[in-house]
């Protein structure tokens, strides 16, 4: 995502760098913050400047609806595009996807 944006914006990508140093950066490093929350923060809003969207979380048996507000251990986390001429992009994905998690990301990932 973001070599695309390098080459499409290079003013957002600039924006996106510095985006990841001040919110993903320091939440890694920090004890009480929650890395993959603030991951899926950055990859949310970066995503939407690459290809507006929504984001939607799969569940094991394969059923999508509204991420939490807290992430729900082994589900996967898709944006999907607006334009469904795109892919969808997994932001984050389970350490061992299920059967159907799997085959999601196969039909709308490519």
């Amino acid at each position: 995502m973001l070599r695309e944006l390098k080459a499409s914006d290079p003013g957002a990508f600039a924006e996106a760098t510095a985006r990841y140093q001040e919110v993903v950066v320091p939440a890694a490093a920090a004890e009480d913050d929650d890395p993959l929350a603030a991951w899926l923060e950055y990859g949310t809003w970066l995503a939407d400047r690459v290809a507006p969207g929504e984001l939607v979380s799969i569940d094991a048996s394969g059923r999508s609806r509204p991420p939490a507000p807290t992430i729900r251990a082994g589900e996967l986390y898709l944006h999907l595009p607006f334009d469904r001429k795109r892919r969808a992009l997994p932001l984050l994905v389970p350490r061992r996807p299920s059967a159907p998690q799997t085959e999601t990301i196969s039909l709308l990932v490519g």
